[in-house]
């Protein structure tokens, strides 16, 4: 019954009693004004008294369950005669119909419901809020609700491990192994070996040439230190638009698989991303991240590549160029892209020219790739055309 038909029925009823002067009616009239008011009452102080929580892991890999749990609490010594509770989540992370319950809750007593969420996709998703709503017994007055909290859920992207790129650098003392021994790191000695003109007096060893009577120098091992800049270009007019929306999530599965491969071997990483942050409300761009060691660090890396989006007219080349100048000499520049033109060519040769190693990925359908080839060939840049996350597994 609304609330609309009840007054009219009471309206009624009071005319009935006015006319009749009958007692028993006018007992009708003060029973169910009195039953109206006082569960209004009694619905707005339920809700009032009614505390929830939402308590889950708000950082998840794809593939991984989330528990959910809600903790309603009624901190009234009225007991909440019936409540109706939904929560609402996207179909991206759902593992089944969005929840709803119907419970009641005695005098200062708490329950627990449980579900379930499903990291289905990367992405940065919003749970809730959740519904809760109440009303009396009899369904005299109109349904009351309250609304809940909003909380949020990280979606990591997939890493996968690295077998085919290769990354170079011309970064010397480092703790990767190398075979060029221009690169010898001093701090690791791995032999000796007989003294040779031009070497440095600093490599002999004076001990071992005390006992074995000639002049030996100490070998070290060659190591080369990789500090990584990857950008990722997210522009959407640079991917091909038949596979667009999986392509781009291609990139971003390998810039998440190359800097975790360069971070595990204790290198330097950083992440450069032309795309969309919903959470920076300043510009709506990712911040950049400079290179840095740590798996702390990865994991803010893979933050923002869990909540980036695609963005429309956002050239690659102008943001490019506002960033490798930056970098320091030597750093290997990764750039993952789904297409390249002479203009970038001629923009990654300059950084050649500054002492930066540039690195050309290309993700997806390339209609043009043999031409891009040639200018990889001819500029010399080092260049991967990958279709798959089977092109990243070992």
């Amino acid at each position: 019954m609304s609330s609309r038909t009840f007054f009219i029925f009471l309206g009624v009823l009071l005319i009935f009693a006015v006319m009749t002067r009958e007692t028993f009616i006018f007992l009708l009239l003060y029973f169910f004004s009195g039953t109206y008011l006082l569960g209004n009452w009694w619905v707005n102080h339920s809700l009032k008294s009614i505390s929830i929580s939402r308590k889950y892991t708000n950082k998840a890999f794809p593939g991984e369950t989330i528990p959910v749990e809600l903790n309603l609490s009624n901190k009234s010594l009225m007991p909440a005669l019936w409540l109706h509770l939904s929560d609402i989540f996207p179909s991206e992370i759902a593992s089944g119909p969005y929840f709803e319950q119907v419970l009641s809750l005695g005098s200062n007593q708490s329950q627990t419901l449980k579900y379930n969420l499903l990291a289905r996709k990367r992405g940065f998703y919003t749970i809730g809020p959740f519904k809760l709503t109440s009303g009396d017994l009899l369904g005299l007055i109109q349904e009351k609700f309250m609304d809940g909290v909003m909380d949020n859920l990280t979606v990591y992207p997939r890493v996968v491990p690295l077998s085919k790129i290769i990354l170079s650098s011309q970064m010397p003392m480092g703790t990767i192994k190398h075979q060029l021994h221009i690169f010898e790191d001093p701090n690791r000695v791995i032999g000796k070996r007989e003294y040779q003109s031009g070497d440095s007096m600093r490599q002999i060893d004076w001990k071992s040439t005390a006992s074995t009577g000639h002049l030996q120098v100490k070998k070290y091992e060659p190591t080369i230190s990789l500090e990584t800049a990857v950008f990722l270009n997210l522009d959407q007019d640079e991917y091909d638009i038949r596979e667009r929306i999986d392509t781009m999530e291609f990139s971003i599965v390998t810039a998440a698989s190359i800097i975790n491969w360069v971070i595990q071997n204790k290198q330097s990483a950083g992440l450069y991303i032309n795309g969309m942050d919903p959470l920076n409300t300043e510009n709506g761009l990712p911040t950049a991240i400079i290179p840095h060691k740590g798996r702390q660090h990865f994991m803010r890396i893979l933050e923002i590549l869990a909540r980036v989006k695609t963005s429309k007219s956002a050239p690659v080349l102008p943001f490019l160029r506002g960033h490798w100048k930056r970098l320091v000499w030597g750093t290997t520049l990764v750039l993952i892209s789904g297409s390249a033109g002479k203009e970038l060519f001629e923009e990654l040769a300059l950084t050649q020219r500054a002492g930066i190693n540039p690195v050309l990925i290309l993700c997806g359908n390339i209609p043009e790739i043999h031409t891009i080839k040639i200018q990889a060939q001819q500029t010399k840049i080092p260049l991967y055309h990958l279709w798959n996350e089977d092109d990243l597994l070992v």
